[in-house]
């Protein structure tokens, strides 16, 4: 029972629905996030790397080949995040190009150096969405 009812909280956190205006204060941020970003995930193909994983709220939402998570490494991580990967925090440990898309969902405002940071994303992938708080928006791309 215990274990149903955090996945309905995390659950709800991500991809609120009625029940989420009552233990989400975030609820209608998260809404419109998630439906802005389910348009984006449809059409993705191919690898695809979540930089700041988390719970990988987004992990049900695609069809790609491979989904892979990439946190920091510290033990708060190790003992309570999904991530396939962990790394220092500087530079991301895969190859040139090695993604076809990378999503970083309020990841950059954590950043000490966001400029090398959004470099790497460049150097592993094509293609990006980089989502991140400001008064005008929550959204960024490159392509």
């Amino acid at each position: 029972m215990l274990k149903r009812l955090k996945k309905l909280y995390i659950q709800e956190q991500f991809n609120p629905k009625i029940l989420g205006l009552f233990i989400n204060p975030f609820y209608f941020a998260r809404k419109g996030l998630y439906q802005s970003v389910s348009v984006l995930i449809l059409n993705l193909k191919g690898k695809l790397l979540d930089v700041g994983c988390g719970t990988k709220p987004y992990e049900g939402m695609c069809n790609v080949d491979k989904y892979i998570g990439l946190e920091i490494d510290d033990e708060v991580n190790r003992n309570h995040s999904f991530a396939d990967v962990f790394y220092d925090g500087s530079t991301i440990p895969f190859k040139d190009k090695e993604f076809d898309f990378v999503i970083a969902s309020h990841v950059i405002e954590h950043v000490e150096d966001f400029e090398f940071f959004v470099k790497e994303l460049e150097r592993i992938s094509p293609k990006g969405y980089i989502e991140l708080p400001t008064r005008l928006g929550d959204n960024l791309g490159f392509e």
